[in-house]
């Protein structure tokens, strides 16, 4: 009777990439807390606040230019490709107002005009 072979290594079955994608899940989800009715969540740097049904980052600049693009449209599209870090903190919702910087402010809406490139690429010069 032949032995029966050795089981596969972990880099074999795949295990060491699960528990990676796992770890990644469970850090995402931590970021993520809920507060009451509303809620609150940090995400890629920015404190969220759910504020009528719209996330908020805190402490936004008074003064401040604002880009707004509709939600899933064009623009939404232009402002990702042209600044794919902010792939995470667009990932929150269809209504959303955060800092890109001290003096600019992104605001994102179903509501929204559809802004051009040319106005988008100005914004972010």
């Amino acid at each position: 009777m032949q032995a029966a072979p050795p089981p596969p290594s972990v880099d074999a079955t795949g295990e060491a990439g699960r528990r990676v994608a796992n770890r990644l899940r469970d850090m995402r989800e931590a970021e993520q807390v809920n507060v009451g009715s509303g809620g609150a969540r940090f995400v890629a740097g920015h404190s969220l606040m759910l504020r009528g049904g719209t996330w908020t980052e805190d402490n936004l600049p008074t003064g401040a230019r604002v880009l707004r693009v509709r939600a899933m449209a064009r623009s939404w599209f232009t402002l990702l490709r042209l600044r794919p870090a902010l792939r995470e903190v667009l990932s929150v919702g269809h209504s959303l107002r955060f800092r890109l910087d001290n003096g600019r402010i992104i605001e994102v809406s179903d509501a929204a005009p559809d802004t051009a490139d040319s106005e988008i690429e100005a914004f972010l010069r």
